[in-house]
Order: C-alpha cells, then structure tokens, then sequence
C-alpha cells in the first residue's frame, strides 16, 4: 500500500479530510445518524428486530407454494433440508450431461461476450462524445458504456428489422467487426498516450479500502456460487409462460418472417422489446433461431450482474466500500432477481436502465454547476431505455426522474429538454413503431384515445378488464403490503430489514429521501395504476439494495463483523437454495442442449407429436395455447386478447370457399381444451366464445377433419388431422387412438 493511501486511512481514523482528489467513502455526515439510547442497548435490539424478522420469514407460508409430501405446509425454512440429500441435487443439475452439451453451452457464453463487447464499445465512443467519459471513475464507464451500447445494439437491431434486413447475416457481422476493430485502435491509442479517459483520483481499480474493518474482499466470494447459477440458468431452454409467449417467441417470428411487423396474433409482440431485440440480434448474426434465443436469454440475464457491478460503484462513491459490496450481495441473493434472470424475463434489464439512470443523474446534480450535459444525456438516454424495455417504466422511471431534472434545473428549461430528447431518442423508435402500424404510440395502453387496432370492441374490453387495478379496498393495501415486507415467495431474507435499517440510520442525507420518496412513488403507482403483479417491483429492488447497504456500517459496529457476515451468507444459501433447487426454473443446469430442445418435461407431449408429425407445406393451428415457442413446424396462433384465426376465416369469406381454405392452410388443428377452461374461469382473461366442440364437430362431419388423436385428451387437449385439399368433402370421419 503507498504511502498516500496509508495516511488517508490513518486520516480517516483520527477524522481528518482525505486528499481532495480522493473519493469520499462515507459523505454521510456522523450527526445525520439518529441517537441510540447506548451502543450495548441499541445492539440487542438490532439483534432481536433482525431474529424475529428471520423466524417470520422462514416461518411463513408463502401463499403459491405447493404442500410437502406428508401434506404439512411448505415453508420456506424447508428449502435447508436440501443439506441432507446434496447428492440428489448435484444429480439434478448433472442429469443427461455431455460433454457436446458443456462445448454448446461455452459457445453459448462466447458468442454472448461477443456482442457484449460490441456494444460496450459503441457505448462508450457515445460517452466519449457527449463528454460524459472523464467525469465517471473505470468502473462507472463500464458500466454505462455497457447500458448505453446494448440500447444502441437493440436498436440497430429493430431498424435492421424493420427494414427487413434480418436474414442479411452480414449487415449484422460487418459492422460488429468494424467497431470492434476501431475500439481497438482507440483504445491503443488511448494507451499509449497514457490517458485512461477516468476520473482522477477515483480509479475503480485501486485497491479496496475498508473504513470500517469489514471482509470486503471474503464478502464478493459469496457472489460466486449466485453469479454461477445466473450463468447457468441464463442459458436454459425456456420453460416460463410469457418468454414462450412472446419474449423470444416475438423475436423467432421476427427472424423467421425476416422483419420486425405488426404481430396480429400476439398483442405482447407489439409492445416494446428493447431487450429482446438482444436475441434477435443473436438470432440473426448466428443464423439460428434456437441457440440464438439461448445467447439472447443469457445476455437478458446477464442484466442481474451488472446492476449488482453498478450496486457497488454507486456505494463505494457515496458511502463506502463495504456498502457497495453488501448493496451487491443483497441484490443478488433476492431470489426475485434469479427467478426472473433464470427464466428469461427482462425486468431486471428495466431495474438496471433504472438504477444507472439514477446514477447519472446523481452524477450529474453534483456537477451541475460546471455543466455536465454529457451526463444528463446520458442519464435521459438510459431512462428511456428502460422504456423502450417495458411500458410500465414510462410511469415509474421516466416520470419520476423527469421531475427530479425539473425540480434541480429550476428554471432552466434546457437541463429538461436535453433529459427529455435523450429519452426520447432511446425509445422514441418503439414509440414511432407503433403509431405507424397501429396509430397508436403506446399500443394496446390507451386505445380509448388512440383506438385499438386489429382488436374488436369485446377483446379491448377484455384486455383492459385485466390489466387495470382489481379493486381499491384499504384491505388490499393492508394484504399488498404483508407481500412486499414479508409473505412474497421470492423475497430476500436481508432485502427489506436492512433496507428499512439504511433509511433509518441515513434519513438526514437528501439522497436517502431521494430513495425513499422514489420508492413510495412506485409503490403507489403500481398499486394505483397496473394490475398489481409483485414482478412489476422488481426493477426497484437496486434502489431497495442500495438503501440496505447503507446499514452495513453501523450496523457492523453494533453486532459485530462476525454477525454481519454471517447473515450475508445465510441469505445467500438461502438464495443459492431456492434458485438451484427448482422451484425457480428448471435446474438441471449440465443437461445436453439438444436433450432438453425435446424433453417431454419441458416440452409438452403434444407439441413433441405435432413437430414430429406435421410438414411445413401447411401450418399447425393451436387453439388455447399460445406458448408456441418450441413449436419446429409452421404454427397460427393468438393470444388470449387476440383474433381466433379460425373464427377469422368463418367471419370472412363464404360458406363455399370456408372448407377449401382450412385445408389449404392448416395440416393439424390443435385445441387445448384445459387452456381455453382457464382462461375462462372468473377472473381470467376471457377467450373467444366462438371456440366450442360444436365447430369441430361440423368440421369432421362434413370431412374437413378426417381424424381425431385423443393420445392427450386426459390432459385436455384434443389434435384433428386436416384432409388434404383434394379429399372429397363427403368423406366420414375416423377415429384414431
């Protein structure tokens, strides 16, 4: 250690100021800490506060989770049963092992570190240009070169696509090269010149510092067995609901069709897709829709570790090292993180827009003076990234960050204007989409103002009945709230206590109010205004993390280090146990990939006979199911909220064109029967009344069906075989088994 840094420490100690150029590691005043009653006092009720907590969480039932085997109730405290029988697990996780499946899977990796690295060199030649790079530390550049660059790589992708460019390989691989190579050069240059392009006296890669005397260092190993499983469940085949739906199933029409279009069938498609568009990119570079999706669900989980990587930047600015580090930790042993990681869902690819927006805009107050637009732009174009992700942070990133710029600017309408255009810029494309397929920039949100394009008066009213609040009772709020704090399956065991603890301890620091005031704002927008999904608060749990890692300080001078590190590392077990266990996705993280392309548990059996049996001369028609994602043949399908492309044709043309047209276009018809039942339960979305067995019943008498696979009727799902377009129309139908 230099001399420098060793005085600075011993400075620190005595309470002298550190070197100007040296970065503050607690700009927490000491008196901005409330009063303790005494240090021995204020320990045992810390300590007993963090145990009930703990017996409360592992005590309650969370209300989802299935009933053990002898019937008592699941609790969560069962998943450290998995102690007794570690050889059951490990041979999960090693079940149908190859060793071609473990060289997939590493191209897998290397092709997603690919196009990583193009776009952490495209983002930062835009941070060099706005002249937003000398004013962030090595790490803070990564990490924003990489939020700004993989916007830019989404959307290069969606003009490619809606050019109808995505079955030009090169159009994708000549300019990846090209900004590889020119990085390359510049960061030569760069290196030879002796200019790192940083911050001065703020280098992310000096060596840590630990004002406090805690493991740092011991700590980030206990991110290595939740970094392993977010790798490793990142490049699982699908098996969640909506990424089978339309996450990746939006991007493989996209790329099989050869453009990015109005998807008639899936409303979910013709939302925004700025992190899908990742797969698509990887679809269309490696010519392959299926490992293409595997690198684009990768690259979709990989947003989980770089929030965790700005967690400790923005802690190790602020407050300390440590708290960056337990910030980090925190985050990531949330098992809400690594469930939707794993399954492929891109909220936390919104939480981290969001939270590196947040950074650039904290950067950005405090250079105010000097006029660092370049880090406003940035802060806006990272705000509407996480937009152009998802439409629910419009409303809870876009807004509220729009008011923080409106309420630091003051009166200076040019501060909010560079905010707004370069939030604009990042989603303004999705937006423009839309309004020209649809007539609608927010499409399907407010079609009573815009009008609903392609959906009837019955399926808006639908779609609106299930995506508005359910009700604004006082007991709602009283039941929501138990399920943020404490009774939500996937919740932290430090998530919320020491969350609580850090806005505590730092309430007279603004930018803990700032956090506090930001997350009361989105808690009341979600409650007020979506249709109140506990996954929809995800994208502020880095906000949440940071808060929690503020506590670490005082709190380890109360109980000690030892305890502090213990509790790190029960809630990371804990985490690593609920995500590596199953109940998060599917863990058997070695299986060969092909293995598990066709596997009757992933796969359902039904689906497994359609893409063995059909041809791709005419399409399968599913009815009721629409994760077609895996479906290998040609498919029709729609969304609950969607035209029935069956009723489409009855509706349309004539009697006596009807049966020719089924037959030309359709070789089976697949009706899930179980699926439609669902849907219309009270309380479900709703489905097309016109599906009934009375339509395929005429279809068989008249001999447009001429056979009937009851193999899965016990599941409720029923294919009929097409005729072919010549088979006489008088023909009987057969039976077969």
């Amino acid at each position: 250690m230099s001399r420098s840094k060793r005085q600075q420490r011993a400075n620190k100690r005595a309470g002298e100021p550190t070197s100007a150029n040296t970065v503050p590691t607690n700009t927490v005043p000491a008196n901005a800490v409330p009063a303790w009653p005494s240090r021995g006092v204020a320990a045992w009720i810390t300590l007993l506060g963090l145990a009930a907590y703990a017996v409360a969480f592992f005590a309650v039932r969370p209300p989802s989770l299935p009933t053990r085997g002898d019937g008592t109730p699941w609790r969560r405290i069962a998943f450290f049963d998995w102690f007794l029988i570690p050889d059951e697990l490990i041979g999960t996780w090693c079940e149908h092992v190859t060793f071609m499946g473990l060289i997939a899977r590493l191209g897998i990796v290397v092709a997603a570190v690919l196009l990583v690295a193009v776009a952490a060199t495209a983002g930062d030649a835009l941070l060099r240009l706005v002249g937003a790079a000398r004013a962030l530390t090595r790490l803070e550049r990564g990490i924003f070169a990489l939020a700004v660059g993989l916007n830019v790589v989404s959307l290069f992708t969606l003009i490619l696509g809606l050019a109808g460019l995505l079955h030009h390989r090169l159009v994708f691989v000549v300019p990846s090269i090209a900004v590889l190579a020119v990085g390359a050069v510049w960061a030569y240059r760069t290196w030879r010149a002796g200019d790192n392009g940083a911050a001065d006296g703020n280098s992310a890669d000096s060596a840590l510092v630990d004002d406090d005397n805690l493991p740092v260092r011991r700590w980030w190993w206990l991110a290595v067995p939740l970094v392993a499983l977010l790798v490793a469940g990142g490049m699982m085949p699908p098996v969640e609901f909506d990424v089978r739906e339309y996450h990746l199933q939006a991007p493989k029409e996209f790329y099989q069709s050869g453009s990015v279009h109005f998807l008639a069938e899936n409303v979910y498609g013709n939302m925004p897709l700025g992190a899908e568009m990742l797969a698509l990119a990887a679809m269309a570079t490696l010519g392959d829709w299926w490992y293409g999706a595997l690198v684009g669900k990768l690259l979709i989980a990989s947003f989980a570790l770089l929030t965790a990587v700005d967690l400790w930047a923005l802690g190790r600015r602020y407050i300390s090292d440590a708290a960056g580090v337990v910030a980090a930790l925190v985050y990531l042993s949330t098992p809400w993180i690594l469930r939707v990681s794993m399954l492929g869902l891109i909220d936390a690819a919104v939480g981290f827009f969001t939270i590196t927006a947040i950074h650039a805009l904290l950067l950005w107050h405090e250079q105010t003076e000097s006029g660092h637009r370049g880090l406003l732009a940035t802060a806006g174009f990272l705000a509407g990234a996480a937009a152009a992700c998802k439409y629910p942070a419009l409303l809870m990133t876009v807004a509220p960050l729009t008011l923080v710029v409106a309420v630091v600017a003051r009166r200076r309408a040019t501060a909010l204007g560079i905010f707004f255009a370069a939030a604009l810029l990042a989603c303004g494309p999705w937006l423009a989409k839309n309004y020209d397929m649809t007539g609608n920039p927010v499409y399907p949100l407010l079609g009573d103002v815009f009008g609903t394009a392609g959906h009837t008066r019955e399926q808006a009213a639908r779609w609106q009945a299930a995506h508005r609040p359910p009700n604004f009772a006082v007991s709602d709020v009283a039941e929501r709230t138990a399920r943020v704090l404490l009774r939500s399956e996937w919740l932290g065991l430090l998530t919320v206590p020491l969350a609580v603890l850090g806005a505590w301890l730092g309430w007279r620091d603004p930018r803990v109010r700032w956090g506090v005031a930001y997350l009361v704002f989105v808690l009341a927008a979600w409650w007020l205004a979506t249709h109140r999904i506990d996954r929809f608060l995800v994208p502020a749990l880095p906000v949440v993390a940071l808060l929690a890692g503020a506590a670490v300080g005082r709190l380890s001078r109360l109980v000690g280090r030892h305890v502090m590190s213990l509790l790190l590392a029960v809630a990371c077990l804990y985490a690593f146990l609920v995500a590596a266990t199953g109940p998060a996705g599917d863990n058997r993280f070695l299986a060969s990939l092909d293995y598990l392309r066709h596997d009757p548990q992933r796969v359902m059996p039904w689906r497994l006979y359609l893409n063995e049996h059909a041809g791709n001369d005419r399409a399968v028609l599913s009815l009721g199911d629409a994760e077609v994602f895996d479906f290998e043949v040609p498919v029709d399908y729609h969304t609950a909220f969607d035209a029935c492309p069956l009723e489409v044709l009855y509706d349309t043309l004539p009697a006596e064109e009807l049966h020719p047209a089924i037959r030309r276009r359709y070789e089976y018809i697949y009706v899930n029967w179980a699926e439609i039942e669902r849907y219309r339960s009270p309380g479900n979305y709703g489905y097309s009344d016109f599906v009934q067995p009375a339509v395929f019943e005429s279809l068989e008498a008249a001999g447009v069906l001429d056979a009937r696979i009851d193999d899965f009727a016990d599941a409720g799902v029923v294919i009929y075989h097409v005729a072919p377009a010549d088979t006489s129309s008088t023909r009987t139908p057969r039976e077969t088994q």
